[in-house]
């Protein structure tokens, strides 16, 4: 192809991503997507003309600047706040080969809440597209830098930049430092999870031709940087909101089985369907942010931490949630749907005795198929001396001047751990909205938890994943003492705040 004729290609794309995207990919932009492309489009070209019209005096096109692209000029970029499923990564990864291909020398800065989270979300959906690609020999991935090929990776790239949690904020600050370009992104992944400083040197960094910051989000948080964006900040912003049930591409099983499960009104559906941020709830068991917060947490584990399963049995058709912990970490959930009882022991004792080192016990729910399951296992994990202890959450609870049940304590005790940071757990949805779901009242001064039964009838599923969890909080030299009359070697040393706790 003729240079002049590429040339013009690559400016027709240049004024028209749709365009591009079904030219270069194949693809049509579902209804949300086009309309955003649209106007990132037409912010990218105001800043344009602004800039070179106050540098030069000269009409651009022809045309003399308009109040709208002066507007358009005056936004820092564009936030996109969202439900779980609507293509974010997907217009963000067309946006990043999109702006490489069409502007001179283009740097782009990509940052997320952690290293590990940007590998397996945006950068791994920018190589899914770039492999899908007509343009695919134009460029390189690498694990932390795309870039145009014939620059030879210097001057016109995408690089990942994350900040490091435990940095103070001055460091954080630094993740975006030292950019400077005519032809400038910052794109925010998950930008609710990101540091607030990470975003303080904005103003400092977006001083030239075409700089802008795009955000792209799930709500799992109401405050923060990316919040304000669509809030006391919106001004400096184009914000859009994509809602998971106005989506083409979002399929309504997927939309209707998070209804069934967790209800409308419920946290977990605003923010993986509706786009919106959590509401905070008075009488919510374990607050939202909490749950979000201890998400990933960096955390170390002391060496008198033991491991522990721990197994919630389903029943009625639900699945079985197995667990483990080492000290404050909580390792991804593994499920089944075993309605055999003998395949529930072989699977859930197959998956305890590979684990290295072996674990020190298994706590389980030995309510109704729950005694079947206890004594089976208990066979099967004698020889590999695993304790095996069955929990009546219906018993009464160890503080009964405070809690009616043991349930009623559990949840508290998990609650406790939340809210002093003592845990960090795997990036679960349906964890998340489990732990999230029950609530509860005070009763003549004592903790009463919203029980099964009445989720039930507010359409509201049980909340097993959690269960498992709570379960946990049962590990403990005193509760097990005097739940089993069983004598636990008491831990020796001294203790760090990541160490597991006593009643």
């Amino acid at each position: 192809m003729p240079k002049s004729e590429q040339a013009s290609i690559i400016l027709t794309w240049a004024k028209d991503i749709p365009k591009f995207v079904k030219d270069v990919f194949g693809i049509d932009p579902s209804a949300q997507q086009k309309a955003y492309l649209i106007e990132l489009c037409e912010m990218v070209w105001a800043k344009i003309k602004v800039y070179k019209w106050n540098a030069t005096g000269k009409l651009i096109d022809g045309f003399p600047v308009t109040e709208r692209e002066q507007i358009l000029n005056r936004k820092f970029g564009t936030s996109v706040m969202s439900g779980v499923g609507t293509g974010k990564g997907a217009s963000a990864s067309w946006v990043i080969i999109w702006f490489l291909t069409c502007f001179p020398f283009a740097k782009i800065a990509v940052t997320s809440p952690s290293a590990k989270q940007l590998q397996i979300t945006l950068w791994a959906e920018l190589a899914k597209w770039h492999q899908r690609s007509k343009l695919k020999d134009w460029f390189t991935w690498q694990t932390d830098k795309f870039y145009f090929n014939e620059a030879l990776g210097q001057q016109w790239f995408a690089v990942t930049r994350t900040a490091n949690t435990r940095n103070s904020a001055e460091e954080q600050a630094e993740t975006l430092a030292g950019l400077h370009e005519d032809y400038l992104l910052i794109i925010g992944d998950e930008a609710s999870g990101i540091p607030d400083p990470v975003f303080r040197p904005l103003e400092s960094t977006l001083t030239r031709m075409c700089n802008l910051c795009l955000l792209f989000f799930n709500p799992t948080r109401a405050k923060g940087f990316a919040y304000d964006t669509h809030n006391r900040d919106r001004e400096n912003w184009m914000a859009y909101r994509w809602n998971a049930e106005e989506s083409e591409i979002v399929t309504k099983d997927s939309v209707e089985r998070l209804e069934k499960k967790y209800g409308r009104e419920s946290n977990t559906f605003r923010i993986r369907v509706l786009g919106l941020p959590p509401l905070s709830g008075e009488n919510t068991v374990i607050p939202w942010e909490w749950i979000i917060d201890a998400v990933d947490r960096e955390m170390e584990v002391v060496s008198d931490d033991p491991t522990i399963y721990s197994l919630d049995v389903g029943a009625g058709g639900d699945e079985s949630c197995l667990l483990h912990r080492t000290g404050p970490l909580v390792a991804p959930l593994q499920v089944a749907g075993y309605s055999e009882s003998n395949a529930l022991i072989e699977w859930a004792s197959r998956e305890i005795l590979a684990n290295d080192p072996a674990p020190k016990a298994l706590l389980l729910d030995s309510i109704g198929v729950g005694w079947g399951i206890e004594g089976g296992l208990r066979k099967r994990l004698e020889a590999a001396k695993i304790d095996v202890y069955g929990i009546n959450v219906a018993n009464t609870a160890f503080n009964a001047h405070r809690f009616y049940r043991l349930r009623d304590e559990l949840w508290w005790r998990t609650r406790t751990s939340f809210e002093k940071g003592f845990l960090s757990i795997p990036d679960d949805p349906l964890l998340h909205g489990d732990l999230n779901a029950p609530r509860y009242e005070e009763v003549t001064g004592k903790i009463k938890i919203e029980t099964k039964k009445e989720m039930k009838r507010r359409g509201v599923d049980s909340p097993n994943r959690a269960d498992s969890l709570i379960q946990t909080e049962m590990w403990g030299p005193d509760l097990i003492r005097k739940m089993f009359n069983k004598s636990v070697k008491q831990t020796k040393g001294k203790k760090s705040k990541t160490s597991w706790k006593t009643a």
